[in-house]
């Protein structure tokens, strides 16, 4: 409401201001410089860490920690406050990990999850339930069974689409205690009878017509290029604060990034994703909170996670960096692996999928190490589309054109990009023209060589690798300097002029050099991000 606005705008203009001792020092201890309190580093940081005391120990002690004059009192107090909230976000962590086993097993035949279990702490069974309905997607009950009295305490959270409230209030006489509203309730039951309590609940969602019921659309704010992201634009939209309930943070769809790196955050629960916009020159980190058990998935293929969020500031050894709070994502598109190497195993081919070649002769070589149920795809002018769900491209094309005509006729859900090259020719680049000229003055004047058999030691003498001794051979074989019949070499005696770089074997170079840059030399963040705009 807009009165609650103002009351929330002047009391953080108080606890900006504000002299006591308790609060001081629990800034301190949570690393929060007073004047950049907020309703962010509130929900975040200083409630949490308040309402610890009452969900693990005795809550009073935060009320003694915002009333003493002891400065060291104080200390004392705010360390305390904090090894609490440590103890509870373990004690979350724990009872979270046993609840998602549980559920794993149980909840895809139920609307609506009700899991439960001995010496559950039940002062975080709702921060429990919270985390379970974001992995789920469900309404949640947790529970805490205690065998001596024989009855089970917990709390339930719930979506927009069911109200727990009206789900149970109809059952009084069957819970022991009940109570709550829309999207929450506390309740006891006799431990016998949570079998019972789960068919309740999938009766009252089927009345509710859960299952059919659309999912809550989120209207967003704008769509913004990750360039124009800075410190400034996010202080710009704190004006319009402070945010909550009645009015939230504005959130936007982002474009114009790629995924630098993915990283799990805290205690393994958190994804952070590090992005760069097209040109490199912005970086933001986009946090998500509370992934659970995606964050495997999600870590496997970040190139592939669409997100929308709101904006914050991030201060760090006193710098400030603007930041993503991711709050909703998923998996959208191809998946993309990217393996690249100069060295091909068995292993490779060991799983059923389809794999595209993009050599005729490795085509040929690689069909009797594939496994039974795989399928092997040459790309060719006259190639039928390809589509499978699982698809390898094995080795590099030779040229973008071969690169593009393959990728366009390939219809995949997830790409394993191994791109095996057995020498780098973007690395090695081209022999020098004073390189050129030494090998065409050893040469020219030879009759009959047998040029194959000494590849090794000719190599050897001018101090080049053998294969760019053979490169050099083909160019001068191509401009008609020399001719090449059964492994043997004789110089020409009659030559016209010919442009090297006009040869088809130097300009085919150039074109392998080309893709090769883009497929082999580029960053995995820019391959990947490469092969899912052209493919989708």
């Amino acid at each position: 409401m807009d009165e609650n606005r103002v009351l929330v705008k002047y009391g953080l203009e108080a606890l900006r201001s504000t002299e006591r001792i308790g609060l001081l020092a629990l800034y301190e201890e949570c690393g929060l410089k007073q004047d950049e309190v907020d309703e962010e580093t509130i929900g975040f940081s200083i409630a949490p860490n308040l309402n610890a005391l009452g969900r693990i120990s005795d809550a009073t002690v935060g009320v003694e920690l915002l009333t003493t004059m002891d400065e060291q009192r104080a200390s004392e107090i705010a360390k305390n406050v904090l090894q609490q909230n440590m103890e509870r976000q373990n004690l979350v962590k724990d009872i979270t990990d046993q609840a998602q086993d549980l559920l794993n097993e149980e909840s895809k035949n139920h609307l609506v999850n009700l899991v439960w279990g001995e010496k559950w702490h039940e002062g975080v069974l709702g921060i429990v339930a919270s985390r379970l309905v974001e992995s789920t997607g469900k309404p949640t009950i947790v529970l805490g069974v205690n065998r001596d009295s024989g009855l089970a305490k917990g709390s339930g959270r719930s979506v927009e689409a069911f109200n727990l409230f009206d789900a149970l209030d109809g059952h009084r006489d069957f819970l022991e205690k009940f109570g709550g509203h829309h999207m929450a309730c506390g309740l006891t039951v006799s431990a016998d009878e949570l079998p019972k309590l789960q068919e309740i609940l999938d009766q009252e969602a089927k009345k509710q017509n859960l299952e059919s019921a659309a999912k809550q659309v989120k209207i967003l704010d704008g769509d913004i290029d990750l360039s124009e992201i800075n410190p400034e634009m996010i202080q710009e939209l704190s004006v319009i604060g402070p945010f909550g309930t009645n009015n939230p943070k504005p959130v936007f769809s982002y474009r114009g990034y790629v995924v630098e790196d993915a990283k799990p955050m805290g205690n393994g629960n958190h994804l952070r994703l590090n992005l760069l916009n097209e040109e490199r020159t912005v970086k933001v980190a986009a946090v998500c909170f509370g992934v659970g058990n995606k964050i495997a998935e999600l870590l496997a293929n970040p190139e592939a996670i669409k997100f929308i969020g709101s904006l914050s500031i991030n201060v760090w050894q006193n710098q400030r960096y603007p930041q993503i709070m991711i709050e909703d994502l998923k998996k959208t598109g191809i998946s993309v692996e990217l393996l690249r190497t100069n060295r091909l195993k068995q292993s490779m081919f060991a799983d059923n999928m389809t794999y595209v070649f993009f050599t005729k002769d490795l085509y040929g070589k690689a069909k009797p190490y594939l496994s039974k149920g795989a399928k092997s795809v040459l790309v060719c002018r006259n190639m039928d589309d390809v589509s499978a769900d699982k698809v390898a491209f094995v080795d590099c094309p030779i040229n973008y054109a071969q690169l593009m005509h393959g990728i366009r006729h390939v219809k995949a859900k997830s790409v394993r990009a191994i791109f095996y090259q057995n020498d780098n020719v973007y690395i090695d680049g081209i022999p020098s023209r004073e390189v050129f000229a030494q090998v065409y003055r050893k040469i020219r004047n030879l009759d009959n060589y047998p040029i194959t058999k000494n590849l090794d030691r000719i190599s050897a003498y001018f101090k080049i690798k053998k294969s760019d001794l053979i490169f050099i051979l083909k160019v001068f074989f191509d401009a008609g300097f020399v001719k090449i019949e059964n492994g043997s070499l004789s110089g020409m005696k009659q030559i016209k002029h010919h442009n090297l770089e006009d040869t088809k074997t130097y300009q085919a170079r150039k074109k392998r050099m080309e893709v090769e840059r883009l497929l082999i030399a580029g960053s995995e963040a820019d391959v990947k991000a490469w092969l899912l705009q052209n493919m989708q």
